[in-house]
């Protein structure tokens, strides 16, 4: 909300910085929290951001967190490293500040973390995690050289479960088996730092085409995510197809929607969710375009429906009821649009889908019993879509 604030305060009239640079080199401290886990502690970096316009950057960036935190199963443990690379864009530039964007898919390492555990030992050892991080700042220009920073992002990857033990065959021949589950690992990092300014930027083309309201198109991607109620050691991966629409509302604000099916798992049933799932999302997108590139940060909700839910188990003898379940979704992420020649565009939507569970009745032995609600689950989505810029 405070972003949108500070955006529409600026969509008047922008005031564009003296000379934008070609390359800034900086440095940064960080604070990074894992969600159920706990503070990483402080960490020192660097970064190396070059301008592609006055408006879009690549942003590099390398992040250590040298305190030994403890060992856990998988992840996290020992000193941790980032190494991200991606896209920063700015919402809002003027003479002494700027609001900007960042999409930084990357690596994620920790030094010392359990990597084999069973009924007699366990196994330590480093741990490389692909990683998506997201999130906004502010730059201060004290000077025409000098940029000062600040910006909460938050690193999501998913952390694949294991087997840690197993009970001996009594003469039933029943095994109990102990897991990790797998499981999509958020978090909170914030960020400060310094950085110098060096050469010139001549590219300044943006100049967004007032007469081209409609965005429509098809889009497909991947879906990574755990499935609730359950203790499997892997993570879901879904394939995703769908469809995208935007519609432009002022220079910096669009409506967008998307509506996705997800291969989904017909294996797992709870009351909470099973079978396929079609997912709706609609809410907007903030940011910048021009005449060859469009940068946004977004925010949608909406609802996720899970074809086979559990929704009644009698005696042994009879057969389950599977029905369809919705549970509430919020998507925030960002959106990347290149514009092609003939209204044409490619469109990459990335972002984290949190599901909320709330508390379903099921029949038990035609009993009705109450589920308490879950807690929420995050996913992590990456959809490349195509579409057609439309006249209003």
């Amino acid at each position: 909300m405070a972003l949108l604030a500070m955006t529409a305060a600026a969509s008047g009239t922008l005031s564009a910085q003296e000379e934008p640079a070609r390359v800034e080199l900086g440095a940064q401290v960080s604070a990074l929290g894992l969600k159920d886990y706990g503070s990483m502690g402080g960490g020192v970096g660097g970064r190396v951001t070059v301008g592609l316009t006055r408006r879009i950057a690549i942003d590099t960036r390398v992040t250590l967190f040298p305190a030994d935190a403890q060992p856990g199963f998988l992840s996290p443990g020992g000193k941790t490293l980032e190494l991200f690379a991606g896209a920063r864009g700015k919402f809002v530039t003027r003479r002494r500040f700027s609001v900007y964007g960042v999409l930084l898919p990357g690596l994620l390492r920790f030094s010392n973390t359990i990597t084999h555990a069973d009924n007699t030992t366990s196994t330590m050892g480093g741990r490389t995690h692909f990683a998506l991080d997201m999130g906004t700042g502010v730059e201060f220009h004290p000077t025409s050289r000098w940029v000062a920073h600040a910006e909460w992002t938050g690193p999501l990857y998913a952390v694949r479960g294991a087997d840690t033990g197993r009970s001996d065959p009594p003469p039933s021949g029943a095994v109990l088996i102990l897991s990790v589950p797998a499981y999509i690992q958020s978090s909170a990092q914030f960020s400060a730092g310094l950085a110098y300014r060096i050469g010139h930027l001549k590219d300044d083309s943006f100049s967004a085409p007032t007469h081209l309201r409609w965005t429509l198109g098809p889009q497909f991607g991947y879906s990574a995510y755990t499935p609730t109620l359950t203790s499997s050691p892997r993570v879901t991966r879904s394939s995703t197809a769908g469809a995208f629409a935007s519609y432009r509302i002022a220079r910096w604000l669009d409506a967008d929607g998307a509506l996705a099916g997800l291969s989904g798992e017909d294996r797992l049933h709870t009351p909470y969710s099973g079978g396929r799932i079609a997912q709706g999302l609609g809410g907007v997108k903030v940011g910048i375009r021009g005449d060859r590139v469009g940068y946004f940060l977004k925010l949608r909700a909406g609802v996720q429906s899970h074809s086979a839910a559990l929704k009644a188990r009698g005696s042994a003898t009879a057969p389950p009821v599977f029905g369809r379940a919705n549970t509430t979704a919020l998507d925030f992420g960002a959106v990347i649009e290149t514009y092609l020649p003939r209204r044409l565009l490619l469109r990459l939507d990335v972002g984290d889908v949190v599901s909320f569970y709330r508390p379903v009745t099921i029949l038990y032995d035609g009993e009705p019993v109450r589920q308490p609600a879950r807690p929420s689950t995050d996913s992590i989505n990456v959809a490349i879509g195509f579409g057609w810029r439309l006249s209003r």
